[in-house]
């Protein structure tokens, strides 16, 4: 017998100024009233469509890596198929009609690319579904609670986030890196100058750390058919995504060769 279990995922993306700081925030919501999870992020200066777009896509990612594959697990354990129906809120016309309607994605690629992964993303039966809600409404709800994070986070203690793709902090094709978080001008690319395993014996938890030349560590970690990179700039993670390919069969549990 199916069971029908419901995430609902609230989100919402503010701009002081636009551009200026802005923020986003999400909450998720299992079947109607489990709280599972809440966070934001601010940005030093960004768009308040893309913090509309990103709250999804850190939803999401948050939701395949830690609640679809555990549940259907679970429920296969137990003899069961599971449905799982996975509705995203957001007050975002751009959001929803994209996705909806098959807007225009001629802006922010980057952002709409990386949404697109994490829906492609989802488990074998796992759906995922948009909802245009009122925004700024006043009622005491979800909505309300998402906004107000999403608010938060665009004031100047959170706002401090580099959006690395709208700032155009770097441009690999001119070699022009201003990035801060790169210790050196940039004259040349950094290298990456060591690969770190983690979790060889253990399935669940696998884990690759590259270590570049300028200091930064790329995370790279499983998800559901593929991977994720995180705790790097998209230009690090561009530089080191035919690694992350290559040891995509072994965070799913294959063979390294």
């Amino acid at each position: 017998m199916n069971k029908q279990i419901n995430v609902s995922i609230y989100t919402d993306g503010a701009c002081s100024g636009n551009p200026g700081p802005g923020g986003f925030g999400y909450v998720v919501i299992m079947n109607d009233k489990e709280y599972a999870r809440s966070d934001k992020k601010g940005y030093r200066k960004t768009t308040n469509n893309r913090m509309e777009i990103l709250a999804v896509i850190e939803a999401l990612d948050f939701v395949n890596l830690n609640l679809l594959n555990r549940l259907i697990a679970q429920q296969h354990k137990d003899g069961r198929e599971t449905d799982i129906k996975v509705t995203v809120f957001s007050d975002s016309q751009l959001v929803v009609n994209t996705m909806n309607l098959g807007w225009s994605q001629k802006t922010n690629g980057d952002l709409w690319e990386r949404l697109d992964f994490q829906i492609s993303s989802c488990p074998k039966g796992a759906t995922v579904a948009f909802e245009k809600v009122k925004g700024h409404t006043g009622q005491k709800d979800w909505n309300s609670v998402v906004d107000a994070l999403a608010v938060e986070a665009s004031s100047p203690q959170y706002a401090v986030l580099q959006d690395i793709m709208y700032e155009k902090i770097c441009n690999p094709s001119k070699n022009d890196c201003q990035d801060s978080l790169f210790n050196e001008t940039c004259s040349s690319e950094p290298e990456v100058t060591e690969i770190r395993l983690k979790g060889i014996n253990t399935r669940e938890e696998r884990l690759v750390e590259v270590i570049l030349s300028n200091g930064a560590v790329v995370k790279i970690e499983k998800l559901y058919g593929g991977f994720q990179q995180y705790d790097c700039t998209e230009r690090e993670a561009k530089l080191t995504l035919d690694l992350a390919w290559k040891y995509c069969s072994w965070l799913n549990g294959g063979k390294l060769k």
